[in-house]
């Protein structure tokens, strides 16, 4: 989607536009704000504790393998 953008011709005039005033709301996005640093604070959590209970529960170095490569997987599928 990069090159089509880089190949449509651009008009200087058209983006040109008087100063506004703009104000963004916080409020309305709080929610999300607060799902997304929670998922991230759960996602650094899970992944940093999950190699130790592989190692934990008696996994060598080619199960915490097969493990990442699961994650890997199930990741960009």
């Amino acid at each position: 989607m990069t090159l089509p953008l880089l190949l449509a011709p651009i008009d200087a005039e058209a983006g040109i536009a008087p100063a506004a005033s703009a104000t963004f709301a916080v409020r309305p996005v709080l929610i999300y704000l607060a799902g997304y640093f929670l998922f991230g604070a759960g996602y650094i959590a899970y992944m940093t504790f999950m190699i130790a209970y592989v190692r934990d529960a008696g996994g060598a170095a080619p199960a915490q393998s097969a493990f990442w490569c699961l994650i890997g997987l199930s990741a960009s599928s």
